[in-house]
């Protein structure tokens, strides 16, 4: 007797394989520059994984090394060229970190901070600032003033080893957060007692009489400023006052002095 026809099942879909371990691990970023580096190590010394040295670095970072030893985190002394290579940037002092990257934030974690802060706060928004030196600089002048978030509308340039380095440390204490347009989130920050804040050479009014306690600055990109339809959602502008020899500051330089008249006014 035949035996039965017997029909075998379709093939099912093609196993994956599993992930590679390092696929799984937590993502990780460079952070060059003496004083970057001395910033992370003090801020979050259990998330770095790797320290890059040259020769002329091993006596100021003793410290560091020998804790690195201590706590079996791999470090490496390495030739200027060798580190050229591995940190993507001849700026970057003899000493290179690779650390575990912060949590990402988002726009709703600011709009927490704004809900709960009282009185006095300030919040600054980048519009188009591509310049990774520029962006970096603004971070520094934001952990410097205490600004807990630097808001990154439009093409604003991500945090890259040319930004932390020139931020010196900055961007342990302002996280940058993208925010799209950054309209939707003026918006809620405006309900929730913030005013939106403009620079102009185009107005009479003077950074030192017209500055909110609850603030968030708009700067725009270094060649464009700001776009109109951004603006335009501002409450007030202010003009930072000059000699009138050139139409405005570098935007690094006008979030410096936007940020401690801010300062200065909360006390």
């Amino acid at each position: 007797m035949p035996p039965p026809n017997r029909r075998r099942p379709p093939p099912g879909p093609p196993k994956r394989p599993p992930p590679h371990p390092k696929a799984q691990n937590p993502p990780e970023h460079k952070v060059a520059g003496k004083n970057a580096c001395r910033a992370l190590w003090r801020a979050r010394p259990d998330d770095v994984r790797r320290v890059y040295v040259t020769e002329a670095q091993v006596a100021h970072f003793g410290d560091v090394l020998k804790e690195c030893a201590r706590r079996r985190i791999a470090y490496h002394v390495k030739t200027d060229a060798d580190l050229d290579q591995i940190a993507e940037t001849v700026h970057h002092d003899g000493v290179l970190f690779i650390a575990r990257a912060l949590p990402a934030k988002r726009p709703a974690d600011v709009v927490g901070w704004a809900s709960r802060v009282r009185g006095p706060a300030a919040l600054v928004m980048l519009e188009h600032v591509k310049n990774p030196h520029n962006l970096g600089a603004i971070l520094r002048v934001c952990a410097h003033f205490g600004v807990p978030f630097l808001l990154a509308a439009g093409d604003t340039a991500a945090l890259s080893p040319a930004a932390l380095r020139t931020a010196e440390g900055g961007a342990e204490h302002c996280a940058l957060i993208p925010c799209g347009s950054g309209l939707e989130l003026l918006e809620t920050l405006r309900a929730l007692g913030f005013v939106v804040v403009a620079t102009s050479s185009h107005t009479d009014i003077s950074v030192a009489s017209e500055l909110p306690t609850r603030a968030v600055v708009l700067f725009g990109s270094e060649g464009e400023g700001l776009s109109q339809r951004l603006a335009e959602r501002a409450d007030i502008a202010v003009q930072i006052p000059g000699s009138g020899a050139l139409e405005s500051l570098n935007v690094a330089c006008a979030s410096s002095v936007v940020l401690w008249e801010l300062w200065r006014r909360r006390g």
